[in-house]
């Protein structure tokens, strides 16, 4: 009949058979996209479907993103903290907090920024005294003319008293002096490369310590003339105050002083710990004196080389213990690798000895010289030996770190 339509009886041309298929599919792309959504925002949901028997599944190459910081208080894991873009601050989501928390703790402690600045540049400018100044006394005296072993023709005086210019050797001879002794030149190419190393790492910590003086003035609103006022307990808690605002942390909603002092302790705690466990071998027994204790600088120095920041420590990015540190079946194989590096860093302490003994007995002389010159009575019958006893007691413990390693 003309005018009026009429359907196919063919299924693969009825009208609307295509529809009727996709909407069978929603229900399944439903549950995808809801499985998508459920991994609170860790896995992206833009990926290509392959095909698992009828049914339609998402194949994506992308992998669960894991926690950059493992030490998340319980029930705080999954926890996001949403800050828009526009009003992010500096020190939003700060990775590592424990070194952040360290240097605004230095930072207080050396009174403010230009305090810890003119103490860095003063450390360096020590160093090149010390270090010239021995050289100078070393190779540019002549020690005969000072201690009158040999006389000074003073054609042009009739004075024929010896000043100390008078022992001072000319430059060129000086310089040869220097430039004949070879192991003199040894020790001043290995000061050199100290000195510069000292030197990039005073830069290094002048970058980072202005970071951590603009917290100070924008974040915690303290000036740097009245920072010296403010005790520790009032920095703690303005940093807890600033939490919600600059979410420094956002693994947690709120700091607290706890928190603060934990991130800063955290590898002293560690060291405090093994103490009381008797991990660390602290405790010796020695002959007429018995049961001594032997912790110097060197040794802790070289415990935190061996534990925390050295070449194959313990932690990852300096807060996290290393994942296979973890696990108890790899506990031999990590115990002997330990043990290598141990031995591999007491050689370098015994090789380092002898620079680092002469470098003491400098830094104690150039230290001590003055308190003798302007107070003579600390040479009394009384102080004298107890002086001695120290400095002997310093020798020995620095030699005996060394050699232990």
């Amino acid at each position: 009949m003309r005018g009026r339509y009429s359907a196919p009886s063919s299924p693969g041309h009825r009208l609307g058979s295509g529809c009727v298929e996709k909407l069978q599919l929603l229900p399944t792309l439903w549950t995808i996209f809801t499985t998508c959504v459920g991994m609170s925002g860790r896995r992206i949901a833009t990926a290509p479907y392959r095909r698992c028997g009828d049914m339609a599944v998402l194949d994506t190459p992308y992998q669960r993103l894991e926690a950059s910081y493992t030490d998340s208080p319980l029930g705080e894991d999954d926890l996001l903290v949403h800050v828009p873009e526009g009003s992010k601050s500096p020190w939003n989501h700060i990775e590592n907090l424990d070194l952040f928390f360290s240097r605004v703790y230095n930072l207080h402690q050396k009174n403010g920024f230009t305090c810890m600045l003119i103490g860095e540049i003063f450390e360096l400018l020590q160093f090149i005294f010390v270090v010239s100044f021995t050289t100078f006394l070393v190779s540019c005296v002549d020690y005969d003319i000072l201690f009158a072993n040999k006389m000074v023709n003073h054609s042009q005086s009739e004075n024929n008293k010896v000043t100390l210019p008078d022992a001072f050797l000319p430059p060129g001879v000086c310089r040869d002096r220097i430039e004949g002794n070879w192991f003199l030149v040894v020790l001043l190419v290995i000061a050199g490369v100290f000195w510069i190393h000292r030197l990039i790492k005073f830069i290094y910590n002048v970058c980072c310590y202005w970071e951590i003086y603009n917290f100070y003035i924008q974040a915690l609103r303290i000036p740097m003339a009245d920072l010296p006022y403010y005790t520790w307990e009032e920095i703690q808690s303005r940093i807890v105050q600033i939490q919600k605002e600059h979410q420094i942390c956002i693994h947690k909603k709120e700091l607290s002083e706890l928190d603060v002092s934990h991130r800063i302790l955290r590898f002293k705690n560690y060291m405090v710990a093994m103490v009381n466990k008797n991990l660390l071998p602290l405790q010796h027994r020695l002959p007429l004196l018995g049961d001594t204790v032997f912790y110097t600088r060197g040794l802790k120095y070289n415990f935190q080389l061996i534990f925390f920041w050295g070449p194959g420590c313990l932690f990852q990015n300096e807060w996290n213990l290393k994942p296979e540190y973890k696990r108890a079946g790899a506990r031999l194989e990590l115990a002997e690798k330990l043990s290598q590096r141990i031995l591999w860093i007491g050689l370098a302490n015994l090789v380092l000895c002898p620079l680092v003994l002469v470098w003491q007995i400098l830094y104690a002389f150039f230290s001590y010289t003055e308190v003798l010159r302007r107070e003579p009575g600390s040479l009394e019958p009384d102080a004298g030996p107890c002086m001695v006893a120290a400095i002997s007691a310093t020798s020995m413990s620095w030699i005996i770190s060394c050699r232990r390693g």
